[in-house]
């Protein structure tokens, strides 16, 4: 869950973890620990979308993390990736080349961010945890169109 604040906050955890928050500069914390900030601070935090850059603001966020999964259409049309060929779909990284994405695969491919069609997310066990259409929710999973 990704918090913003709207004014200057320090907010320390149990443990002593202090985080400084500052307003256009979102943070990203555990789901647990976000619902408890909103409602212990309510009015001076807020919720917000993940951010489309990084924190100084410079470079794009990828959409994609590694070891996820990918399904996509071939240059003859075929699907390929996904649950289905691993070893075909898997995502080593993500490249922003200062107009688009390319999508490098575990197979050595490389792949535009375009040509994605689902993406499944997976854990660190390699289990997929979610999954869905990029038509329907975007390249992250959270971008609803």
């Amino acid at each position: 869950m990704w918090i913003e604040s709207t004014k200057p906050l320090r907010v320390q955890f149990r443990g002593g973890m202090e985080i400084r928050l500052q307003p256009g500069a979102p943070k990203e914390f555990p789901d647990e620990d976000g619902k408890k900030l909103l409602k212990q601070a309510v009015g001076k935090v807020m919720a917000v979308d993940r951010p489309l850059r990084d924190e100084e603001g410079a470079s794009p966020i990828a959409p994609l993390q590694p070891g996820w999964l990918v399904a996509y259409r071939d240059e003859t049309y075929r699907l390929r990736g996904g649950c289905d060929e691993r070893d075909h779909g898997t995502v080593q990284e993500c490249q922003w080349n200062g107009t688009a994405w390319t999508i490098h695969l575990t197979d050595g491919q490389l792949l535009p961010l375009s040509r994605v069609l689902s993406v499944g997310k997976t854990n660190a066990a390699g289990e997929v945890i979610a999954a869905w259409t990029t038509r329907d929710c975007g390249y992250d999973g959270e971008s609803h169109r």
